[in-house]
């Protein structure tokens, strides 16, 4: 099987199936930037929400820590500060708020008693009187903190958008005073909202991420582009987001995917953005030299593997090379068996007729018969007969002289050589021979001695053919038609015709002829001689009913100098 695939390497067509491997190897590379892509998107989307998940939780932390903070010194309140000792509560806050670790400010009320911002009375509620501008004469106990800390008895978080004090966006954690389940009061610790925002900033991201706050109102509390704040406001104004803090929204805008996330304890919502199209273009350019460095080793192992193809081309063009000296050499031999058969067939009928008259002559002298008539005219015979025999050993050594000489011949006299070498062979097997020239131009220039090899090979093949066919009709046509540069030569014969698993290899393999009295050189020499010395070409025109086998070459070859 290995020798069989060496020795049709040359069927295959090397170059189309590199170039079919680069086309393969491009679309490979094109699908896998799709998954690359496609995964990419599914890992920006993980790294959003976790993103978002981290941010929730370190803020959830930070309060928390806070929110424990303020329970821890709620329970320390001094008693005396709840019957209203100012001092106590003075210096009692003072110390909560020393060093401002977890909180900007505090506030204290102490129920019918007084309301302390930081270490200020600024509502004394024992003689109702307000003693801040900021009050305004408005009871504190209207206050969102008030109000939701008392009604739940439990620490709460509300933002302010406004502190009196601070001036700014607060968030005012508060926790009830309790003594023996009785209200006693609130402890309040107020952060600035620039100090969450703060904290987020000195969070680590990727390269490519950001983050942004937005409250329930739509409005973007850290800093963001002004076209992404747009159009964020107006899907939340639209009420096109539904979110929860279990269940992410994801958004598309400018061509940037967003997580956002509601953050717990706050009615403000987290969202996270990647870049997608820098990702895209740093893993399109990791993915392009990537490609790259494949592209150049698939054109090194292609230029080794058409190196190697071309390293066992010239072995088995050697190795046909050999083989084919050795077929002609094969061929020469046959050749001369063929011609001695043939010399002996053609001689054989003179040489009798030359030792019957020269028996006879002999005779008759002896007799004392023979006169000078009858010499005369044994002696013109006897000519005649070495004159047909020097003819017959003339056309045969013509017709297998190795001669590539280009000459203007007769297509009907180098046709007729052919015939009279084969014609006692044909004449045995009963085989008739007719020939139609279906042009009036006969005469060509071309090499005849290649001309009468193929003519012969092809005859060979009609003759045998009709010696195994069933077929009555014993007859080999040969149709000669001249039609502008070229010339048609068509062999034709009624036998059985070419099965179909020979034709695929009839004019390819090397292989020495079967017939008892052939040429040996068969149908691949009779192709490569049609093609390389004639410059035409020998097809089986037709396989069956009847067989045609077409040569045609050029009708004026150049002679080389």
């Amino acid at each position: 099987m290995i020798k069989k695939f060496i020795y049709n390497l040359e069927n295959y067509k090397i170059h189309q199936v590199i170039g079919l491997l680069i086309f393969l190897f491009f679309v490979i590379m094109l699908f896998n930037f799709y998954l690359v892509q496609k995964e990419l998107k599914t890992l920006s989307v993980k790294n959003r929400i976790a993103i978002s998940k981290d941010i929730d939780y370190s803020i959830l932390s930070w309060i928390e820590n806070r929110i424990n903070n303020l329970e821890s010194n709620e329970k320390h309140l001094p008693k005396e500060a709840l019957l209203g000792n100012e001092k106590i509560l003075k210096d009692y806050l003072d110390i909560f708020l020393n060093n401002k670790l977890y909180f900007d400010t505090v506030q204290a009320y102490i129920y019918d008693v007084f309301f302390y911002v930081n270490s200020t009375m600024i509502f004394d509620f024992r003689h109702k009187l307000p003693l801040s501008e900021e009050i305004n004469n408005k009871e504190v106990f209207d206050r969102p903190w008030f109000f939701n800390t008392k009604k739940n008895m439990k620490t709460t978080m509300t933002v302010m958008n406004y502190h009196g004090v601070l001036l700014q966006e607060t968030i005012n954690i508060c926790t009830p005073i309790k003594r023996k389940n009785e209200f006693k009061g609130i402890l309040c610790g107020v952060i600035k909202i620039d100090d969450i925002l703060q904290k987020l900033k000195n969070m680590h991201f990727p390269d490519n991420a950001y983050f942004f706050i937005i409250d329930k109102n739509s409005k973007i509390l850290t800093k963001i582009d002004n076209e992404k704040k747009y159009l964020l406001q107006k899907a939340f104004k639209n009420k096109s987001i539904n979110i929860s803090c279990h269940k992410p929204e994801q958004i598309e805008i400018n061509n940037d995917f967003i997580t956002i996330r509601k953050l717990k304890h706050f009615d403000w919502y987290i969202g996270v953005g990647v870049k997608q199209s820098t990702i895209n273009k740093k893993a399109l350019e990791r993915f392009t030299a990537n490609s790259f460095l494949l592209f150049i080793l698939l054109i090194i192992i292609i230029l080794i593997i058409n190196s190697a193809h071309i390293f066992i081309q010239r072995k088995v063009e050697k190795k046909k090379d050999e083989y084919g000296y050795i077929l002609a050499h094969r061929s020469k031999m046959c050749e001369i068996g063929e011609l001695i058969s043939g010399i002996n067939h053609q001689l054989c009928q003179p040489i009798n007729s030359l030792s019957l008259l020269l028996s006879n002559t002999l005779l008759l002298q002896k007799q004392k018969k023979l006169d000078k008539n009858i010499l005369s005219e044994n002696l013109i015979m006897c000519k005649e007969a070495t004159k047909l025999m020097s003819n017959t050993i003339k056309m045969f050594r013509n017709f297998y002289r190795c001669n590539e000489s280009v000459t203007k011949f007769s297509l009907e006299e180098a046709i007729n050589g052919v015939l009279h070498v084969m014609h006692i062979d044909l004449i045995k097997n009963n085989i008739i021979i007719e020939v139609d020239y279906l042009s009036q131009k006969n005469t060509v220039i071309s090499v005849e001695n290649f001309l009468q090899q193929i003519l012969l090979v092809l005859i060979q093949n009609a003759k045998e053919a009709l010696q195994i066919s069933d077929n009555f009709d014993k007859r080999i046509l040969i149709n000669v038609d001249v039609k502008d540069d070229y010339t048609y030569i068509d062999v034709i014969d009624k036998a059985d015709g070419v099965a179909l698993e020979v034709i695929i290899t009839l004019f390819k393999n090397l292989k020495a002829s079967k017939k008892k009295l052939g040429s040996g050189i068969g149908l691949y020499f009779a192709k490569k001689l049609a093609e390389e010395k004639l410059l035409g070409d020998l097809i089986l025109h037709s396989s069956s009913s009847p067989t045609i086998f077409r040569l045609s070459f050029l009708n004026e070859l150049k002679t080389k100098e």
